[in-house]
């Protein structure tokens, strides 16, 4: 990435495709599908959506439009969507026939953002797994298991909240972020 901004700062713009070229990212398709004219959650939703295709998921996505998404910088939008998302396809990978649901849309007075994806059930984790954090089921665990815990604080951040639960073979998170909150980062949201 400081590769990227470095050339980018430089008018590198094709130097830049060509080392995203490299890094195998298909930018014939960077044209795809459009669903938010938040352009950074648009581009987390894209790659989200060619990941799970090529990990065998079938992915879903229903974003609604709205100005409050614009109110939460590109960075957090990253970290909360990212890591909600890469969880779950790589949950949803893991079954026969895995599948992912995201929703972002707005209620009155919050923004939501949910996601919804098969998993293996463990009788363990079962009806337990609701507002504590799971174990990462990684072979390398100790160096992962904190997407989760950074979508809450930055949730957090913006006085909002994640909620996970795990209900037999389906594993959902609700991050919601109160719009008044909004207020104090970009100003107004209604």
């Amino acid at each position: 990435m400081v590769s990227i901004a470095a050339l980018a700062a430089d008018g590198g713009n094709e130097e830049i495709l060509s080392l995203l070229g490299d890094m195998e990212v298909e930018l014939d398709t960077l044209t795809g599908k459009r669903y938010t004219s938040n352009p950074v959650l648009n581009a987390i939703l894209w790659e989200k959506s060619v990941l799970a295709d090529r990990q065998g998921v079938r992915m879903d996505i229903a974003a609604e439009e709205n100005p409050g998404w614009a109110c939460i910088a590109g960075k957090d939008l990253i970290v909360m969507a990212g890591n909600l998302l890469d969880n779950a396809i790589e949950a949803a990978r893991q079954c026969a026939h895995g599948s992912v649901h995201a929703a972002m849309h707005a209620q009155e007075h919050f923004l939501v953002m949910e996601v919804e994806n098969t998993c293996i059930n463990t009788p363990a984790a079962n009806g337990k797994v609701k507002h504590i954090l799971p174990a990462s089921t990684k072979l390398d665990a100790e160096n992962h298991g904190f997407g989760i815990t950074n979508a809450r604080d930055t949730a957090q951040k913006y006085g909002g909240l994640l909620y996970i639960e795990q209900n037999g073979n389906r594993f959902t998170a609700i991050l919601t972020i109160a719009k008044s909150c909004l207020a104090r980062y970009n100003g107004t949201v209604e």
